[in-house]
């Protein structure tokens, strides 16, 4: 019989992919669980596997020679996708671009004191970063010039070759998971994946070693596009839909053959047939936090302020904002005078005491339970946020999604720059209810547009356009997974 291995190295992949309504569709396959040492593991699983072993992935996450022999990657496929480009622009700007961001951020952090001058732990955090960064902001940027230098010139096609094999970066191994691989018979092996960290490629080392087949699931929707090229690639792929499918075939030159569309195994739960407000729950509009530094608690302001000045909404309606998880941007909202607009309750509820005890840079991210996005966009009248998978996410339950691009000067991360530079984004305005707004003025305009608008989106409309970006049955990921590893197995 064939033993599947399941490789979960990560909080985020555990999630996902420990999920009963997956691991049912699985349970035909002799199943073996490889979890990192340092994940939790809800004993309520353990029927579904055949094994469970625990596997020390973390210490290897950073290996310095494939972190390097990745970015030299990307330089090398610079031509394949804007994104890399763009990436290698952000780690290594001109003197210029560097003042420019330097100027941006002490702007940026003075417009967060200004709503969080209560707090005089985060005026002290800042105050002694900016002094550091002063004093050595010359000599990083000298060591940012020569290490560019450098990877371009070890980029060089014969160069780079000579530091594949110098490094060996193929031939570091985890001799731990090997060890319990062959004692399990196993030959095939599953890695959800979503940033090509130094351990992906040691486990596909280690497979390949002992000639296991190895299938990557890709957990993110734009890996493909913003990250790198594999090194080497794994036997197999997934993909969410038609778009990554295509950047899987012309950036990593995988066959179509060795490719499966599953779509993303974050949404089986997702109930896209329920897409009304619960009677139940107050009106709120959601505003979604992004990863990427702009003023986004400016336009939160705004949007209160366009409720306070409307007699029609004032006390019917309200902002549940939900920021990126660990942004000091919790502390600053915490501390403004918004009238309609409220943390939403996890994150409220999560960061109460480190709100108050925590150095304002390290603030933990934490993962809400399974359900949460689920509910919190379900119930909403629609969204407002960046440009995120969670603008797919809204789209899966039929949601009128406001996308911010605006622009922002001397900004190198602005949500107009990265629209305009990641690859994955180029083609989001197929989606009929997805609203780009590129400035507060036209945010505004579609803020109120949206709210008075009767006549929703046809959902079968949503859902054609949709499934080029993710293959919209998400409750059916376990079934087809299930599926691909039976085409996979047949080959072996």
């Amino acid at each position: 019989m064939h033993v599947v291995g399941l490789i979960i190295t990560d909080e985020v992949y555990a999630r996902s992919f420990l999920n009963v309504n997956l691991l049912k569709e699985l349970n035909s396959n002799k199943l073996v669980l490889f979890k990192a040492r340092h994940l939790n593991f809800d004993e309520d699983y353990r029927c579904f596997f055949s094994k469970v072993i625990e596997i020390d992935f973390e210490s290897q996450r950073k290996n310095k020679f494939i972190l390097l022999a990745l970015e030299l990657q990307s330089w090398k496929s610079r031509k394949l996708s804007k994104t890399f480009s763009y990436k290698f622009r952000l780690r290594y700007p001109s003197f210029i671009s560097l003042i420019k961001k330097r100027n941006f951020k002490s702007n940026n952090k003075s417009s967060i004191r200004e709503y969080s001058s209560s707090s005089n732990k985060f005026d002290q955090a800042n105050k002694s970063q900016n002094n550091f960064k002063s004093q050595f902001f010359g000599l990083s940027f000298v060591k940012l010039k020569i290490r560019k230098i450098l990877i371009q010139i070890i980029s060089l096609n014969i160069i780079f070759t000579m530091f594949i094999k110098l490094t060996g970066v193929f031939r570091i191994l985890n001799n731990e998971l090997m060890k319990h691989l062959k004692l399990n018979n196993v030959d095939l092996v599953l890695l959800p994946t979503g940033s090509m960290m130094a351990h992906d490629q040691i486990i596909l080392n280690s497979c390949n070693q002992m000639s296991i087949k190895t299938y990557f699931l890709m957990d993110n929707w734009d890996n493909l596009s913003s990250k790198s090229v594999f090194l080497k690639r794994p036997d197999f792929i997934s993909t969410w839909g038609p778009q990554s499918t295509l950047h899987a075939i012309e950036i990593h030159g995988f066959k179509f053959k060795e490719i499966f569309q599953l779509g993303s195994a974050r949404f089986i739960d997702y109930s896209p047939d329920k897409t009304e407000p619960d009677e139940s729950s107050d009106t709120y509009i959601l505003f979604i936090g992004s990863v990427y530094r702009y003023k986004e608690l400016d336009l939160l302001v705004k949007l209160d302020e366009e409720i306070e000045h409307n007699s029609d909404l004032k006390g019917k309606l309200k902002l549940i904002y939900r920021p990126y998880p660990g942004s000091e941007r919790i502390i600053a909202m915490s501390a403004m005078n918004l009238k309609h607009t409220f943390l939403d309750s996890f994150t409220a509820e999560a960061y109460e005491l480190e709100l108050r005890t925590k150095f304002v840079g390290k603030l933990k991210v934490k993962l809400p339970i399974p359900g949460y996005y689920n509910e919190l966009i379900r119930n909403s009248l629609f969204c407002i946020g960046g440009l995120s998978s969670m603008l797919l996410e809204a789209s899966l339950f039929n949601k009128t999604y406001l996308a911010i691009a605006t622009s922002e000067k001397n900004n190198l991360r602005s949500p107009a720059t990265y629209l305009a530079n990641f690859t994955h984004l180029e083609e989001i305005e197929l989606l009929p209810n997805v609203k780009i707004c590129y400035s507060i003025g036209s945010l505004i305009e579609n803020f109120n547009q949206t709210i008075n608008q009767k006549d929703l989106v046809d959902s079968n409309l949503i859902a054609a356009n949709l499934s080029y970006f993710i293959t919209t049955d998400t409750r059916k990921f376990g079934h087809r997974l299930a599926n691909s590893i039976n085409v996979v197995q047949a080959k072996q």
